[in-house]
């Protein structure tokens, strides 16, 4: 919300709580929001290498074809309602 909004005054704390979060994501699209939200605050701040890694991560996980759960291969997948923040990764990442 932060980052699509761009509410500036509270990227600090959304990198903080990205960062305290980061090992807590077991389905790809909690990975994905949390790498996109990194990758537009990043950049927005100017910090261009940490954005791209973080898009190109992002991204990564939104190619993920199956959750790491056996009998439930489709949960926590990214799905097509993300095609917006999907459009402005890739152009982090191909910066």
């Amino acid at each position: 919300m932060v980052a699509l909004h761009q509410i500036k005054k509270h990227y600090s704390h959304a990198l903080e709580t990205a960062e305290a979060n980061s090992n807590d994501i077991a389905f790809p699209i909690n990975r994905f929001k949390l790498c996109a939200a990194r990758a537009i605050i990043l950049g927005s701040l100017g910090r261009l290498a940490l954005a791209k890694a973080a898009a190109e991560e992002a991204l990564r996980a939104a190619d993920e074809t199956q959750s790491e759960f056996r009998h439930h291969r489709q949960l926590g997948l990214v799905r097509d309602d993300h095609k917006d923040a999907m459009s402005q990764l890739r152009r982090i990442a191909s910066a």
